[in-house]
């Protein structure tokens, strides 16, 4: 096995490092935190840059940059924002993703390239005030009216909605059959007439703001219908294991480094009793487990993306990612502030920025509970 980046991608990781120097000076992602804003001109400068249509076929405007490439991206971008990672995996892993993955010819036409030029933001709406884990449980009505559906219910927790244009979404359009069986998938246009979106307070990813979508008879024209009618919960399964692995294994590892890059720095700048922090035996062991902890996570993540990419079976490797990625990824944050103190604990410092943005991972996209289920029953248990 080759654990060696290509030259190619190692140019690849450096021109997204470079841009976030370049394009990002120190506080700017302070500041949108402080403002709860999401950066549309950034976000429109990593488009033109080819990196929101990376996952993309050429065909509609895509590079079709692989799963590894993926990865890099996202683990970059986290390092620098982790919500600025999340609005483009919703965005693209999420919303495209699903476009790309089950939807029909004239959809991927009418949505991607728009989407790969930043010319749309796509978001996916998928969790209930009822149903979080067991998505399966959903229970968003969609009734059939002739040449549309009539929507109504409740979407919540949905990432990036205020400031997208289109969702996927799934609802349920046959009550009489199994809960996994009668679900179907939608795009809608947020701005549709009676639809409702509310901005919900959290703890962090304050640039990326969490919504309610409320639905009052919705109508959705059936041109919208993604991935046939009632074939919802399958088409969900096809996208999961490169939802663990990306979006949610390479932003955590990225995060996490940073976390271990910025408690090396202020361990360097902060002193006790006459001394640097980092010429203290036990903070430098202490910072060592910490960065061995990151490469552990990391090798995991792009063990399991090289199997994605090769369509090698890796679900029990993209849970055991996710798993360990978000576990680790808070425990490395929270060290990170324990290591610095009373520094860590205020705003000053960007450390308390990457714990409150770490929380919330090992509870999006299947909880820590969900993968260790998942990967029991992979291993026989």
């Amino acid at each position: 096995m080759d654990f060696q980046l290509t030259r190619e991608q190692e140019a690849f990781r450096q021109s997204i490092r470079d841009f976030f120097r370049d394009e990002c000076p120190p506080g700017y992602f302070d500041e949108l935190d402080r403002e709860a804003e999401w950066p549309f001109e950034l976000y429109q400068k990593i488009a033109q840059h080819g990196w929101v249509a990376l996952p993309f076929p050429e065909q509609y405007g895509g590079s079709n940059g692989g799963i590894i490439a993926m990865a890099l991206l996202v683990e970059e971008i986290a390092y620098a924002s982790a919500p600025m990672a999340m609005g483009w995996s919703h965005s693209a892993v999420f919303g495209g993703g699903a476009i790309l993955t089950y939807g029909n010819d004239e959809q991927k036409e009418r949505f991607l390239p728009r989407l790969c030029r930043g010319e749309i933001i796509l978001c996916f709406a998928l969790t209930e005030p009822n149903s979080g884990s067991d998505a399966a449980s959903l229970q968003l009505a969609a009734v059939d009216d002739g040449d549309c559906f009539v929507l109504n219910g409740t979407k919540i927790l949905i990432s990036g909605a205020s400031a997208s244009d289109y969702a996927v979404t799934f609802a349920r359009t046959d009550k009489t059959v199994a809960k996994h069986k009668g679900i179907t998938g939608f795009i809608f246009d947020l701005k549709s007439p009676g639809v409702t979106i509310r901005t919900l307070r959290k703890m962090g990813n304050w640039p990326v703001h969490s919504c309610e979508i409320v639905f009052n008879n919705v109508r959705i024209p059936k041109e919208n219908v993604l991935g046939g009618v009632n074939q919802g919960w399958n088409n969900m399964l096809k996208s999961l294991d490169l939802e663990r692995i990306v979006a949610a294994g390479a932003l955590c590892i990225g995060i996490a480094q940073r976390a271990v890059d910025d408690a090396i720095k202020y361990a360097r700048q902060v002193s006790c009793g006459g001394r640097p922090l980092i010429e203290q035996q036990a903070v430098a062991h202490r910072l060592v487990d910490m960065q061995a902890e990151v490469d552990a996570m990391r090798t995991l993540a792009y063990r399991a993306a090289w199997m994605l990419e090769n369509k090698i079976p890796c679900s029990k490797e993209a849970s055991i990612t996710k798993l360990i990625s978000s576990e680790g990824c808070i425990r490395l944050a929270n060290a990170a502030v324990e290591l610095l103190g009373p520094y860590g604990y205020f705003t000053d410092w960007e450390l308390e920025r990457g714990y409150r943005d770490s929380r919330m991972h090992t509870i999006g996209a299947g909880t820590s509970q969900v993968q260790r289920t998942i990967i029991a029953r992979e291993i026989g248990l």
